[in-house]
């Protein structure tokens, strides 16, 4: 036995026995995964962009019209184009835009899978990124009594992840002739240079490492942050007409805001300091709702009565706008200044990565995106297309998660009409004091609805398509557990039809 020790712990055979060791422990330590899948000590995430948890959906509208009430009524008993079950009442014009969602990054595998009636034309921005189904519902100029248009849109979304980890091997000097940087630089309103915005710009670059674009974008993150308040009365102006999009130099001057004008003065500030820069809107899910954990039965039996999504984990969907910044090697990488306010821990049910690597909402939010945003906008003075044959129309205030309508011949239609605004189980919006003062944006409310269904069982062989598509990209696909969904398909609208 003695010999045998010794000869164990001799030079040659030592080195080749330990390295036998060293391969067996490490093979074996492959094996061995925790909850995510993941080999342990490892996160699987590379530099750079990472992609997790694909999730499927159906995004749909209905704008329903019970009756239009013409300027000049005529005897017309011919049926209308656009509803053969509809006497035709008046002339005029009504057009109207659904957005659909956008394909990119974060948003993939767009198709349209129901539109009734069809649509008349099919629109495309590449330049706005912005897609529309147009209808044009007097194409003869005879307005029918009524009319009810239904679409709707499957997608994919996935988080992003940005790993920061040698991240800077991959990263190059802007193309400063391109395309891309000359639009996303420049003014382009409501993204304003303004000599307070460009002095705070300046301040974000640390003069030490002036070509540090991440170090300066994320000096910006933090000061608006810091800096700029919520304004929670926004609502109430945009449901009494307010609904345009607020200049950043105004944002500036009053350091508040809501989410759209978070992610414009981030956009101005970058693109003063040469980092290409762009909003995004639609929807998104809200955060976990600790209220809903705590209901009484007969509190969830009336928002069950009146149609209200109750789930206790991932909310309803809500109109929100975030941004994007462009590096040169990595690509647009996404943040959320609305959201990214607080030390909290991220939720295990938005980012089970983020929240087993102890990432709080703050840093979460620079660099990383949640998979339950469903992209609409990444751009705003879109233009429609085709543009508006209605007599006098004006340029479309973007709203970023409805349909739009511009029509002619029409009376009682915003200011005046005479039906209050219907909430589900009989409720109204009754703080109002004088109905003139409803904007086209509650009349828009009033006619049209949405709802997001979420598809919990989409078939994997999309999935793989798409994994290949990233991963053909330079980016790389992490698998981690996804949100266990109560049903196969689950609605997650607070009002629908």
């Amino acid at each position: 036995m003695k010999n045998l020790l010794k000869i164990f712990f001799s030079g040659r055979v030592q080195s080749v026995l330990l390295v036998a060791g060293l391969i067996v422990f490490s093979c074996t330590a492959c094996n061995k995964r925790d909850e995510y899948g993941i080999p342990l000590g490892s996160t699987g995430l590379q530099a750079g962009m990472n992609y997790m948890q694909p999730n499927k959906w159906e995004l749909s509208y209905k704008y329903k019209v019970k009756e239009i009430k013409p300027i000049r009524p005529i005897r017309d008993k011919e049926p209308s184009l656009i509803n053969p079950h509809s006497g035709v009442v008046g002339t005029g014009t009504y057009e109207i835009w659904f957005p659909g969602p956008i394909e990119g990054d974060d948003v993939r595998n767009v198709q349209l899978i129901h539109a009734d009636p069809p649509p008349t034309r099919q629109e495309y921005s590449e330049e706005h990124g912005v897609t529309f189904l147009y209808y044009d519902v007097a194409p003869d100029d005879r307005l029918p009594r009524e009319f009810e248009i239904e679409v709707t849109w499957s997608f994919y979304t996935f988080e992003r992840y940005v790993h920061w980890d040698g991240i800077e091997e991959f990263i190059k000097p802007y193309d400063k002739e391109s395309a891309l940087y000359k639009k996303y630089t420049r003014e382009d309103y409501p993204i304003e240079f303004h000599k307070g915005i460009n002095k705070d710009a300046q301040d974000c670059i640390d003069p030490e490492n002036p070509d540090d674009v991440i170090g300066t974008a994320l000096n910006i993150y933090n000061r608006i942050i810091s800096e700029y308040d919520y304004d929670h009365f926004k609502g109430y102006y945009t449901m009494f007409g307010e609904d345009a999009l607020i200049p950043t130099s105004r944002v500036w001057l009053n350091k508040r805001g809501v989410c759209d004008e978070f992610a414009n003065i981030f956009c101005s500030m970058a693109r003063y300091n040469g980092i290409p820069a762009r909003p995004c809107a639609g929807w998104a899910h809200i955060k976990t709702d600790e209220q809903t954990k705590n209901m009484t039965d007969e509190e969830r039996t009336i928002f069950e009565e009146l149609n209200i999504n109750i789930n206790k984990n991932i909310g309803p969907p809500m109109g929100h706008a975030w941004a994007e910044f462009y590096v040169e090697g990595i690509g647009w990488i996404p943040l959320d200044a609305t959201w990214g306010e607080g030390v909290e821990l991220m939720e295990p049910e938005a980012s089970p990565m983020a929240n087993r690597r102890n990432i709080t909402l703050v840093d979460y939010y620079f660099g990383k995106m949640d998979p339950y945003r469903l992209t609409l906008f990444k751009s705003w003075n879109y233009e429609l297309l085709p543009n508006p044959r209605t007599p006098g129309a004006d340029k479309m205030q973007p709203w970023m998660s409805k349909p739009m309508s511009r029509h002619s011949g029409v009376k009682d239609m915003v200011h005046g009409f005479d039906d209050s605004y219907n909430m589900p189980g009989g409720g109204h919006l009754t703080y109002f004091d004088e109905p003139e003062v409803l904007s086209e944006l509650m009349w828009e409310m009033k006619n049209s609805k949405f709802k997001v269904i979420h598809i919990g069982d989409p078939p994997e062989e999309e999935i793989a398509e798409l994994i290949r598509q990233i991963e053909a990209e330079g980016n790389h696909f992490v698998k981690v557990p996804t949100y266990k969904w109560e049903k196969a398909r689950q609605e997650t609208t607070s009002f629908t039809w």
